[in-house]
């Protein structure tokens, strides 16, 4: 039996040493040799605390929590990890489990645990770092977000235009690829709701592109057909992102819908690159289809854009949407909220003031995706004529 004690303690990686209280050495295994480089022949009776503290600072603190665990009735000190030197001057981490003897002595179990501490060391520095840069990052989309939102009109200036209206606004991430637009120009007023390629940073900086375009086509230049006002659009925006590169074609583009108002209100006229128009009119439902391709790279096709001139009455609700609440995810199935679902909200919501409406779409829909992300920048403007 001895013989085989003695084979597990020269075979094992562990350290164990029997020491008086003051430190002196009673016995120590070959593992010593393997961890710290230290022949145990060469430091029995001498301080195992002197050998393997850095300074005399390190050597008291042992010192006073090995007297202190001798003076307490416990037999068993928790586990600790201490940082000790080697022969070589190294820097070793040993996890150490130490009991008492019924002779008053110590008995001491070391295991290395260097490796794993110096991976956690890196890791907590790398983790530091992406804290760090996740941060920097963070306060970047927020300032993004502020000059983004910089370029957006109030909601409540578009009641000085149209007081009974709402506005439902709610980006995917801090910035947003939908946007939304509404300007007075001599006797007409535009409304257009805009939702770019992507979402996030890159949808944010194709709708800052596109609000300056289409804000200089109507404002600037004052052009009134909005048809011709999509068709600048397009070519526009197309040159803007392809210009400096001829030979990297970049796709990237936007679907909207845009409508123009008299003043006596009587009429819409209304021109879409992919997205619709909705008019609730006594709780029924008009859908004006759009030009099916978007603003934009598309297919090498020559595309017309066409406008539709459609006679109002008085009460008529007018919608704008992006795709983002029709494409949410939810309910009891996780299944797409769809238009039919979104039609019937918009006849309901007709039937409420302009805040009110808001409300109700927004509470509709976070009610719908409960724990599910949001997948897509949401934008509803609705206007009542």
């Amino acid at each position: 039996m001895n013989n085989y004690i003695q084979h597990v303690l020269e075979s094992t990686p562990l350290i164990y040493v029997l020491l008086e209280y003051d430190g002196t050495i009673n016995y120590v295994s070959p593992g010593l040799q393997k961890v710290l480089g230290l022949k145990p022949e060469e430091v029995l009776q001498q301080n195992w605390f002197r050998l393997t503290r850095k300074n005399a600072v390190e050597l008291d603190t042992i010192q006073k929590k090995i007297n202190q665990f001798a003076a307490s009735s416990e037999t068993i000190l928790p586990n600790y990890v201490e940082q000790m030197n080697d022969a070589f001057g190294n820097e070793v981490y040993i996890l150490w489990n130490t009991i008492k003897t019924p002779d008053n002595k110590l008995v001491g179990t070391g295991q290395d645990i260097t490796r794993q501490i110096v991976h956690e060391l890196e890791l907590s520095k790398y983790n530091k770092q992406l804290k760090s840069l996740n941060s920097n990052i963070n306060d970047s989309i927020n300032y993004a977000a502020r000059l983004q939102n910089a370029i957006l009109k109030s909601p409540d200036e578009l009641k000085v235009l149209f007081p009974n209206s709402s506005i439902l606004y709610k980006p995917k991430d801090v910035v947003s690829g939908d946007f939304y637009f509404f300007t007075k120009v001599k006797d007409f007023t535009y409304v257009a709701v805009i939702d770019c390629t992507g979402h996030g940073v890159p949808g944010a900086m194709l709708s800052i592109i596109a609000n300056t375009l289409l804000r200089d086509i109507i404002t600037n230049r004052q052009v009134e057909s909005c048809a011709e006002i999509l068709t600048r659009l397009d070519k526009e925006f197309t040159n803007y992102l392809n210009e400096n590169n001829p030979n990297l074609a970049i796709s990237d583009g936007m679907d909207i819908a845009i409508c123009r108002f008299d003043n006596d209100r009587t009429s819409v006229c209304y021109a879409g690159a992919f997205r619709p128009l909705i008019i609730i009119r006594d709780e029924e439902v008009l859908t004006y289809k759009a030009n099916k391709y978007p603003i934009g790279l598309f297919s090498n096709v020559t595309k017309n854009f066409e406008e539709e001139t459609i006679d109002l009455k008085s009460g008529d609700h007018i919608v704008l949407f992006t795709d983002g609440y029709v494409d949410q995810f939810g309910g009891e199935m996780e299944k797409k909220f769809n238009r039919k679902r979104f039609n019937e909200l918009l006849v309901d919501a007709a039937k409420l003031d302009g805040n009110e409406a808001q409300k109700y779409l927004d509470y509709t829909f976070e009610n719908w995706k409960q724990n599910v992300d949001q997948i897509d920048d949401v934008t509803v403007m609705q206007l009542q004529v």
